[in-house]
């Protein structure tokens, strides 16, 4: 740990960056693309630091020096998180429209607020996550960098938003983190003080009423009242013998089937004769009539 803090002297100014890198609109592109990876390298410089400085600092005092220089990191994050983005939207702005820029910019405001996570004020950071941010982001760089060299590539406005969205993302993370350790919401104290009011609270609960199981009883029919289970009854098919219809037939006579048998032809008869009375008559032709005019003078 001390061999941690001593070497971070070099980085307590405020930030690190040398004066020339405010002048990043006056570099060319290969050195502005430069700054932006020496900045992602920073930040997740730093981030290591805080991962190593939070446990000295959530129960330390104000005046510890590990607590000052824990302030700073935070206050470095930010601001070299800001100007990476800066960088970015510079590189953009020749190779854009306006109307994208000004999409790009209120997509990264409205992103800010939106990426607030109330579970690190409490409970700190998900230290492999923030790394894992970090890491997308130098691969994004990558092909941000490819992108940006090659003038008649276009730019990918995804690509570009992902990038500016992780940095701000690491960088509400990382502020959040920062006030769950300056109000000491990490410490083994107040980690004792919440589960001593938790079984505070689970004392004052009421006791369950006597009688009652604390399993939950098998659901029953509404109609069961008495509470005991009743046994049900099994109901068994009885198969009945089947009547031997072969004895009957020697009682039906042949008269009757063949009474029944012309009832069926003779319906069918005149069934078929109705339908040929009810066909329209055909007329006759001309030379019909004539030919029987001359038949009848014969």
């Amino acid at each position: 740990m001390c061999k941690m803090i001593a070497n971070s002297h070099s980085d307590d100014s405020p930030t690190s960056s040398t004066p020339g890198d405010y002048n990043f609109l006056e570099m060319d592109l290969e050195e502005q693309l430069n700054t932006v990876d020496e900045k992602v390298k920073r930040v997740n410089k730093f981030v290591h630091e805080l991962q190593s400085l939070s446990p000295v600092c959530e129960e330390a005092p104000d005046d510890l020096k590990e607590k000052q220089i824990f302030v700073r990191r935070i206050v470095q994050v930010s601001t070299e998180i800001q100007d990476a983005k800066d960088l970015i939207l510079a590189i953009c702005k020749p190779r854009v429209s306006v109307r994208q820029l000004e999409l790009i910019n209120s997509s990264t405001e409205s992103e800010a607020d939106a990426a607030i996570d109330p579970s690190v004020r409490f409970f700190g950071l998900d230290w492999q996550q923030i790394f894992g941010k970090c890491f997308s982001l130098s691969l994004n760089l990558q092909i941000f960098r490819t992108q940006a060299m090659d003038d008649e590539c276009h730019l990918d406005l995804v690509l570009l938003n992902t990038i500016l969205k992780d940095l701000t993302n690491v960088e509400v993370d990382v502020n959040s983190h920062c006030e769950a350790v300056l109000h000491g919401r990490l410490s083994k104290s107040q980690q004792l003080l919440i589960q001593q009011e938790q079984r505070r609270f689970s004392s004052l609960a009421p006791p369950n009423p006597a009688g009652l199981d604390h399993k939950v009883a098998k659901s029953r029919s509404f109609r069961d009242t008495t509470g005991q289970k009743k046994v049900r009854q099994v109901q068994r098919y009885k198969k009945n013998k089947t009547t031997d219809f072969n004895k009957l037939t020697p009682s039906i006579t042949t008269g009757n089937i063949s009474g029944q048998q012309n009832e069926r032809d003779q319906k069918s008869i005149d069934k078929e004769w109705q339908e040929v009375l009810q066909e329209p008559r055909r007329k006759t032709s001309f030379i019909q009539n004539v030919s029987s005019i001359f038949k009848n003078i014969r």
